[in-house]
């Protein structure tokens, strides 16, 4: 005997057809970068992150699988057709077991795919930030050494400068002494 009468299963029957349309909403709204991600016009099922400098040319692939909608309704889940789910008779909730069981495993597959390609995404930036706090590391150093060459530079010319000044007033303190001496 079913513990769940025709009423429960209609009612069964509108909550699923809500979270289809749910489901349809988020997978035709979300978007990265103005790209829908679980829709055939976006990214198609496969996402490619740049990583690194210009010289090379390495990427990310992550592998989303593309939710089919038909307006309100998801027409395929995990690489599996789920459009013909009705929950509202005995036998259709039986029918549908299985159905939603592989498109929950499809779905598990695909998370697990999105997750390695997180955490692949993750190391990469965290290298980046590495390779970033090096580089800025050793410009600092570069314009540091600059700025003392340039001092030292300034202190040695501000000394000639001023060793010049001191000949010549020597010199002309030299002539006026001759000359004092000459007039006596």
């Amino acid at each position: 005997t079913s513990t769940v009468d025709d009423t429960g299963r209609a009612s069964i029957q509108t909550e699923f057809v809500q979270i289809q349309a749910e489901i349809a909403r988020i997978a035709t709204q979300t978007n990265f970068n103005g790209v829908g991600i679980f829709t055939a016009t976006g990214i198609n099922g496969s996402l490619s992150v740049f990583v690194g400098d210009l010289s090379t040319s390495s990427s990310i692939n992550v592998t989303i699988d593309v939710i089919e909608t038909s307006g309100d309704t998801v027409t395929n889940l995990g690489g599996i057709d789920i459009s013909g789910i009705d929950l509202s008779t005995a036998a259709g909730a039986q029918a549908a077991l299985t159905t939603i069981k592989s498109a929950l495993s499809g779905i598990a597959t695909s998370r697990a795919e999105i997750g390695a390609g997180m955490n692949r995404l993750q190391s990469a930036v965290t290298v980046l930030q590495a390779q970033s706090i090096n580089t800025q590391s050793a410009e600092s150093v570069i314009r540091d050494a600059n700025v003392a060459e340039e001092v030292a530079n300034l202190t040695k010319f501000q000394i000639l400068a001023q060793s010049g000044i001191a000949a010549l007033a020597q010199a002309n303190s030299n002539s006026t002494l001759v000359l004092s001496l000459l007039q006596k």
